[in-house]
């Protein structure tokens, strides 16, 4: 191989790897975000049965 070829080779290993990297940030990223999405959507489920057993218990007793 030349040397112009291998400098060549070497860019495009450069970008190839490049764009990996940025393609694995934005996955880790987003998983990141669905993560915590999740978490809220759990908490606020949660913290809304807990309302209506609270209130179903209250009715119960009155």
């Amino acid at each position: 191989m030349k040397s112009h070829q291998i400098q060549d080779l070497i860019v495009r290993i450069s970008a190839a790897a490049g764009v990996a990297i940025a393609m694995l940030i934005t996955i880790n990223t987003l998983t990141t975000v669905s993560q915590q999405h999740i978490e809220r959507d759990l908490a606020s489920y949660a913290s809304h049965t807990q309302l209506q057993v609270a209130g179903s218990d209250a009715a119960k007793r009155a």
